[in-house]
């Protein structure tokens, strides 16, 4: 913020320290910022790749008011040729009326389009938010998953650890995550998918197959409270 409060940028996730003090050293800077766009763009408001860029710098800051604004103006001209403009305005009306079935709708119309997997990913983050249709939100995660050719370990991952939370799709998700298991070269992130398999097993009633699991889990890390503690869970 500058020292009126006003937001300049922002920073979403988690960034290693020296990528963290690059991205503040460019907003303390004004590269990129939030004012210097909206000053690039009121000095040449018929560039629609800064509209463009304006709109998903208000979408990265949380204000997708503004963001569908920006995106209104290259829909007005009607020159969005590759349909991005459209999706957006779609996305951006989503998100802020927490409507899920318009990207639903969008996705289920436009099975080819590039944006097909950003519709429904978007939808069910909406569905998760809300929290009130487990089983829209699984079948969501589930054509996501089974839409993607080569999925990685990390996604595989994901999807079978929501499914425990979730209660859903138990034998899918422990073949994902096996699946996941078998593909991954990193040995810290296979370890955390081995705990994934566990919890599957274990919601799956294979009480004696997860204690197995987790055990591998502890051999690899056995000062890690977090795997004792899933140990002790499975066993009571």
């Amino acid at each position: 913020m500058d020292g009126k409060g006003n937001e300049l940028d922002r920073i979403g996730g988690y960034l290693p320290p020296e990528p963290f003090l690059e991205e503040l050293k460019r907003i303390h800077q004004g590269v990129n910022t939030l004012p210097a766009m909206i000053q690039k763009y009121e000095a040449n408001p018929s560039s629609f790749s800064l509209a463009y860029a304006l709109a998903e710098k208000y979408e990265s800051m949380g204000d997708m008011l503004s963001a569908k604004k920006m995106i209104q103006t290259i829909l007005d001209e009607k020159i969005d040729s590759l349909g991005m403009a459209q999706f957006k305005s779609i996305l951006y009306e989503a998100r802020v009326n927490k409507d899920a079935s318009i990207l639903i709708a969008f996705a289920d119309q436009n099975p080819e389009y590039s944006q097909w997997n950003a519709a429904l990913s978007n939808a069910k983050n909406i569905v998760r938010q809300a929290g009130d249709n487990p089983q829209l939100e699984a079948d969501l995660f589930l054509r996501l998953i089974q839409k993607v050719e080569n999925p990685r370990p990390d996604d595989l991952n994901a999807f079978a650890w929501r499914m425990t939370e979730l209660g859903k799709n138990l034998d899918l998700a422990l073949a994902k995550i096996s699946l996941a298991i078998n593909l991954e070269t990193d040995i810290e992130k296979r370890v955390m998918e081995m705990d994934t398999k566990a919890e599957v097993l274990w919601k799956l009633g294979r009480v004696e197959d997860a204690i197995v699991e987790i055990q591998k889990c502890i051999k690899a890390k056995p000062d890690d409270s977090y795997y004792q503690a899933q140990l002790a869970k499975f066993k009571k």
